[in-house]
């Protein structure tokens, strides 16, 4: 089961020893609630620049798109962001933590205890049902089966496939499947969910309900956002849109 761990994230308000805070305040002195603060993120493979001195702030409960061209860097700067790679230079700070102190166990920790993530593949487990892969990240956090099956069948509920709840992935459609991937990643309450084309392998029709559903769930729970899309609809419905262009620095832009 360790391939899988990786997949599933999300958010506590527990205390973590020794790692380093950071608050950002306005010019009253008020403490805001940043979810994301990026600043100067560099990184390179080999001698191909990919992201160069890109720096971003993403607010709570914001609903951020980033777009642009194949190869921009659009999952690069998700995947630095949401700790699943590291950057050659700069730095990120989640909920106020700094990721730069964060190493192995606790890393680990701090992802499923922090952190959703929702994958253009649903990257479900095949031999699990519907309703254990939502509840295999609270109880790979420690939650009760009781406890995780009920979080995970109130999930099932507003996304609409609790009567699929016995299900194996095969006999789900990619709609679906999609569905109860985003389950997984909220089943443990997560302030920031990261998504990289979720909607990408979907149709028209399925790609609409879910981007519905993001905004339901963004409603109901408050949850931060950041989505890498090529989906001009999705895009045009986020609060911003972070535009990557390769080989110029990278637009924010506020949406209608």
């Amino acid at each position: 089961m360790q391939h899988c761990c990786i997949l599933f994230f999300s958010i506590t308000h527990k205390c973590f020893e020794d790692i380093s805070f950071k608050k950002n305040n306005d010019i009253c002195g008020n403490t805001k609630a940043s979810m994301i603060e990026a600043t100067e993120i560099c990184k390179s493979y080999g001698a191909l620049r990919i992201l160069s001195e890109v720096s971003l702030s993403v607010q709570q409960s914001e609903f951020l798109c980033i777009t642009g061209s194949s190869g921009a860097g659009k999952s690069t700067l998700l995947h630095i962001l949401a700790t699943l790679d590291t950057a050659d230079k700069g730095s990120v700070y989640l909920d106020g933590v700094n990721t730069k102190t964060l190493k192995g166990n606790r890393l680990a920790k701090f992802r499923n205890q922090r952190l959703g993530m929702v994958f253009q593949a649903h990257n479900l487990l095949p031999e699990f049902t519907a309703l254990e892969n939502i509840c295999m990240p609270a109880l790979l956090g420690g939650l009760s089966k009781t406890e995780a099956e009920k979080k995970a069948r109130e999930l099932m509920q507003i996304l609409d496939v609790w009567e699929r709840a016995s299900h194996k992935p095969s006999e789900l459609s990619g709609g679906e499947q999609q569905r109860i991937s985003v389950g997984r990643a909220l089943i443990n309450s997560p302030k920031i969910v990261f998504a990289d084309e979720p909607s990408g392998n979907l149709d028209e029709q399925n790609a609409k309900e879910l981007h519905d559903l993001f905004f339901l769930l963004r409603e109901k729970f408050g949850q931060t956002f950041v989505v890498v899309t090529h989906n001009p609809l999705l895009a045009k419905r986020a609060d911003r849109v972070f535009e990557i262009k390769k080989n110029t620095r990278p637009v924010l832009k506020e949406t209608e």
